[in-house]
C-alpha cells in the first residue's frame, strides 16, 4: 500500500505527460506488470485517465505511448499541467457526454513526433479528424508543433487555448489566417470553455 501512495505522489509530477512505466517501474523498484496493474486500478477508482496518441501514417508520431492525467486536476504539480489537466479532464467529459447524450463516438488523443513535437490534444469524430488543441498559459503565439501538425494533416478546427491572455480579457478570441483547410483561433481559456455542454 506504501508503494501505491509513492505512486500517486509521483504521478503529480507527471501529469500531463506521455508516462513510462519503465520510469515509474525504476523509481518505485517494483515489477512493470505490478506499475501497470496499479494504475489500472486508479483508472478504476476514477482517480487518474490516460489517453492514446494520434499517428497518421504519413507522419513520425509515437504508436504506443499514453499520456496521464487526475481526475482532480488540482493534483497535478505544475502549473502549466495542472491548466492542461483542467482541460483535459472538460475534453474527456465532452466525448463522454457526446456519446451518452448524442450517441456519437468521440475520441480524445493527442499528438506526439518521434522527435519531440507535441500537440496537447486531438478530437476525433466518428474516427475523423475533428479539432488540435493545445495550451499556453501565456503564449500568444501559435504553437510550432500545432504549427507542424497542421501542415501534415486536414484538421478543420485548431485552436490555442491560453489560460493567461492578460490585457485581452477573458473573452478574448482571435482568428489566425488558415493554414491549408484549417480553421485557426487563440482564444482564452474561459471562451473554450464556453463551447462545451
Amino acid at each position: 500500500l506504501d508503494r501505491l501512495e509513492l505512486l500517486f505522489d509521483r504521478l503529480s509530477v507527471v501529469a500531463g505527460s506521455v508516462i513510462s512505466v519503465n520510469s515509474l517501474r525504476e523509481d518505485l523498484e517494483v515489477a512493470f506488470e505490478t506499475v501497470q496493474s496499479w494504475l489500472r486500478v486508479l483508472e478504476r477508482l476514477d482517480a487518474i485517465f490516460r489517453i492514446p496518441p494520434f499517428g497518421p501514417p504519413k507522419i513520425k508520431a509515437v504508436k504506443k505511448e499514453q499520456k496521464l492525467y487526475f481526475w482532480d486536476w488540482a493534483r497535478a504539480e505544475d502549473e502549466g499541467a495542472r491548466f492542461e489537466n483542467m482541460i483535459a479532464v472538460h475534453l474527456l467529459r465532452f466525448v463522454h457526454w457526446m456519446a451518452d447524450v448524442e450517441g456519437e463516438k468521440w475520441e480524445l488523443r493527442f499528438f506526439r513526433h518521434r522527435e519531440g513535437r507535441e500537440v496537447d490534444f486531438v478530437l476525433l469524430r466518428k474516427g475523423r479528424l475533428f479539432m488540435a488543441i493545445e495550451t499556453k498559459l501565456k503564449d500568444m503565439a501559435l504553437s510550432p508543433s500545432l504549427k507542424y501538425l497542421l501542415e501534415r494533416t486536414s484538421i478543420p478546427f485548431a485552436v490555442q487555448v491560453v489560460a493567461e491572455p492578460g490585457r485581452f480579457g477573458p473573452d478574448f478570441q482571435k482568428t489566425l489566417p488558415a493554414i491549408g483547410s484549417t480553421q485557426v483561433q487563440i482564444l482564452s481559456a474561459t471562451r473554450f470553455l464556453s463551447w462545451f455542454p
